[in-house]
């Protein structure tokens, strides 16, 4: 399973957490899954807002190592 939690606007808050997620086979399969498994990992405030299921993150290529593209992500929100 990969990841990506990023911060997005919120007009109370300021900004607020949105979460990212590449399921494995027989992994999370639904947002009410994963608030319900974080819920019990994550205090209140840090549980995210939103959980979004992609096939794929998209990677910065352009750097010697691959590194998450948290930019694009936040522009596909």
């Amino acid at each position: 399973m990969s990841t990506a939690a990023v911060g997005v606007a919120d007009l109370v808050a300021g900004e607020s957490v949105e979460l990212f997620v590449v399921s494995s086979p027989g992994g999370i399969v639904s947002e009410a899954d994963g608030q319900d498994f974080l819920r019990v990992h994550l205090a209140k405030h840090k549980l995210p807002r939103r959980i979004h299921f992609e096939d794929a993150l998209p990677m910065n290529q352009g750097s010697s190592t691959r590194s998450l593209g948290r930019t694009a992500i936040r522009r596909g929100i």
